[in-house]
């Protein structure tokens, strides 16, 4: 399965974050890097391919974060319990965000479910557009919101990705019903 590439500098990328600490890990889609500030993680970006970790600057919240992503890709059912330092989104993304937190493990949702949910039945293009813009995606699993008419809709890793998270969850879940 192909994966595609985002490419952000890490130096360039942390500072329009406000964030010194960055860390990076393989997993089965490629490098991700995790941001955060001493108050807790800001961002965690998909880069792709494996490329050279230039810039490392890891703190506890990027450690921690970068266990539970591994622990996630193991196909576990991870409780974030990582601290969050969100600085980014308007008032009704960080609505739609904390609706999308609350999808359990393995469900998903439709958009316009999703804009239901963050009070405006009508939003639904603003509910999508807070999917991409969201900055912690696997902690804010966005992954886990689709289509009406059950097509994955958009994803900001990319559809592959997508698709992979959601099979990677279905799975832990049957072996867990198994």
């Amino acid at each position: 399965m192909k994966f595609v590439k985002k490419n952000s500098p890490q130096p360039d990328r942390a500072k329009s974050l406000g964030a010194p600490y960055c860390e990076t890990a393989m997993t089965p889609l490629g490098m991700v890097r995790v941001f955060a500030t001493a108050q807790g993680v800001r961002a965690i970006d998909y880069v792709g391919v494996a490329e050279p970790a230039p810039w490392n600057n890891p703190c506890e919240h990027t450690t921690r974060c970068i266990a539970l992503i591994q622990d996630y890709f193991n196909g576990e059912n991870v409780t974030w319990d990582v601290p969050l330092d969100m600085q980014a989104g308007t008032e009704l993304q960080r609505r739609v965000w904390d609706e999308i937190a609350a999808i359990t493990y393995g469900e998903t949702i439709t958009y316009s479910e999703l804009a239901q949910r963050a009070g405006n039945a009508n939003a639904i293009r603003a509910a999508a557009s807070a999917c991409g813009k969201n900055p912690l995606p696997l902690i804010i699993p966005c992954h886990r919101v689709v289509g009406k008419n059950g097509g994955l809709g958009g994803f900001g890793w990319g559809l592959p990705a997508k698709q992979h998270l959601l099979a990677l969850e279905r799975h832990a879940q049957s072996a867990v019903a198994a």
